[in-house]
Parts: structure tokens; sequence; C-alpha cells
């Protein structure tokens, strides 16, 4: 693998993680709209089970690999990434893409709450409370993360 491809990985694995948190977004949100609201409490949970299902899998695997890709920046030509002043992004990035599982505990509660029609017959609510988490997490943690991967990118690849 060369080494620009592996400086742009994690850019482009966060770039993923991203996309899919802005479309869970804009895709879920739409459930919250008030003309759908008796159809959500009804239809959202047998659905949201589906949907959990395929959808983990964005997150069990993505944000690992976008650490371990950047963690392997730090094993090739370190010298390099330190020097141009790369290294420092690339680690904040990580913890930052990290930091998303932070809020791992209540975002899992909240999700079974969902599926699970909790409250009972009010799912949109526990909907609801996730999506404000979820914007709250994509703007504190995803976003900024993604921001340090274009810039240790830029940085590393102006240098080389």
């Amino acid at each position: 693998m060369s080494l620009k491809l592996l400086r742009l990985l994690p850019l482009l694995s966060q770039t993923l993680s991203v996309g899919y948190a802005i479309d869970e977004i804009i895709f879920l949100g739409s459930w919250m709209q008030p003309s759908l609201r008796a159809r959500t409490n009804a239809n959202l949970p047998p659905w949201f089970k589906i949907w959990v299902g395929r959808g983990f899998w964005v997150i069990v695997l993505g944000y690992p690999f976008t650490w371990t890709v950047s963690g392997l920046n730090f094993l090739f030509d370190r010298a390099a990434l330190s020097a141009s002043g790369a290294a420092t992004w690339y680690a904040v990035g990580t913890v930052l893409s990290a930091a998303h599982m932070l809020y791992g505990k209540k975002a899992l509660g909240l999700l079974n709450d969902i599926s699970n029609d909790v409250p009972k017959g009010n799912s949109a609510h526990s909907m609801e409370v996730w999506l404000k988490m979820h914007w709250q997490r994509t703007l504190v943690t995803d976003l900024p993360a993604w921001i340090c991967f274009i810039a240790g990118f830029l940085i590393a690849h102006e240098a080389a």
C-alpha cells in the first residue's frame, strides 16, 4: 500500500462515517414529521429492528477501521508525519472519532427503547431523544474528526 493511500484512508473512512451520520439524521428524522406521528408510533418499532440489524455493521466495522488505519500512519514514516505537523491532526482526529463511542451506552439504550416501543405507543419520543443526542454526537465528535483528517491529509500531502 502506498504511503499516500495510507494517509488518505482515515479521511475516506471518516467521510463514510460522517455521511452515514447525516443520512441517519435525514432519514430517521423523516419519521418525526407531525403528519406521520400516529403511523410512526405504530410502524417505527418493527421497521427499526430491521434497520438496526443492517446499520449495526457500518458502526462496528467503520469506526475501528478508521482508528486502525489512522494508527498505522504512525508506524510508517512517522518522522515525516511529525515534522510536517500532520501527526497532531491524525491523533486528534482519531481521539475524536473514538469519542463517538462515549455516547454508546445512551445511544444503545435509546435504540433499544425505539425497537421495543418504549414508552409504549410513543416510540417517536425515544426517536426524538435519540436524534437530539445523535446531532450532538455528530457535531462534537464525527465532524471535528473529519475536519482533523482533512487537515492531516492535506498537510502530509503538501509535505511529501
